[in-house]
């Protein structure tokens, strides 16, 4: 085999290496951020879907959504900051004393994780307003944020809710992506009538946290996949997986106090995740560690703890 031959073989392989490596790259970050899911990850999402359906607590997810089904909630649509249509759903109390922006987890929905809270705000006199996230449900959207995206988002929906109640103290809260998307608006300007943040299993970076779910899900090493998925992000969504963080939003907030939720039980994100955001935080704050509760699970496995949290917060809150 002349010379001129062994260069081409050698180029094809390195074509090919490129072309598998780029492919299993893309897969990697199409399951974290695209709203079209490659297959594995609707049979994950559909094994963790029998999970709930199976869990001990399968009962209480039935009834929080038959609940938040019952209250015939007003169908609330806006515009985000880069133009897509962004879908909500409005549940209001009759004698509001607040009101909450609450968001929902990573490929889940306003009426999937959030029935249970929603109940406790709106019985203790809370307008609760949910939205659904971009490239989720029915908010348009082909990409998903991670945050980076979703705060800006917020910063919207915090400006319909003070327009729409604004002698009423808000609040901002969510679970898991929500609660970082919460966390990473603390330092943007908004409304002057957030008198909180609400944060529940949230992580601290959307590079920290896909790193760690890459790693509990593959061999790849961080390096340099979390270099090349981050080109990737930006040239396919627009963004870039490091260009902000809970951590450095919270150290810049000052003013907002911030009430932090984590199971010590939670696999997805690390409670020493939210450690590090309490951590960081400037602003007066509450951490509250649930014994035994996995991922978005604390209002489930010890209602009484996190409720009790809840009023004390709005107590010193309400009236800041």
């Amino acid at each position: 085999m002349n010379t001129t031959s062994k260069i081409a073989i050698w180029t094809g392989a390195a074509a090919c290496a490129a072309a598998v490596g780029f492919i299993g790259l893309k897969t990697l970050m199409d399951t974290a951020i695209r709203r079209e899911i490659p297959f594995r990850q609707k049979q994950y999402e559909e094994k963790a879907k029998r999970t709930q359906e199976e869990s001990p607590y399968a009962d209480a997810f039935r009834e929080a959504r038959a609940w938040l089904d019952a209250q015939n909630p007003e169908e609330i649509q806006i515009r985000s900051h880069d133009g897509l249509t962004l879908k909500g759903h409005l549940i209001k109390s009759p004698d509001a004393v607040r009101t909450a922006v609450y968001l929902h987890g990573w490929r889940e929905n306003w009426n999937t994780n959030l029935g249970l809270v929603a109940r406790f705000l709106a019985e203790h006199h809370t307008n609760v307003l949910l939205p659904e996230m971009r490239s989720h449900g029915a908010s348009e959207g082909e990409y998903i944020g991670f945050g980076v995206l979703e705060r800006r988002d917020l910063q919207e929906w915090a400006d319909f809710a003070s327009a729409r109640f604004p002698d009423l103290p808000l609040y901002l809260g969510g679970v898991s992506m929500g609660a970082a998307a919460c966390l990473m608006a603390s330092d943007l300007p908004l409304p002057a009538n957030v008198r909180g943040i609400i944060a529940d299993s949230g992580y601290t970076s959307p590079k920290e946290i896909l790193t760690h779910y890459y790693s509990s899900r593959t061999i790849l090493p961080e390096w340099p996949v979390m270099s090349l998925e981050n080109q990737l992000v930006k040239l396919y969504a627009g963004y870039r997986l490091d260009e902000c963080s809970a951590i450095e939003a919270l150290r810049h907030n000052k003013k907002i106090p911030v009430l932090f939720i984590h199971g010590d039980s939670d696999k997805l994100v690390p409670l020493a995740m939210s450690l590090e955001n309490y951590l960081a935080c400037s602003a007066p704050k509450e951490l509250v560690i649930v014994e035994g509760a996995g991922h978005g699970m604390s209002f489930l496995v010890d209602k009484e703890t996190c409720e009790d949290a809840l009023l004390r917060f709005f107590a010193r809150c309400d009236r800041a």
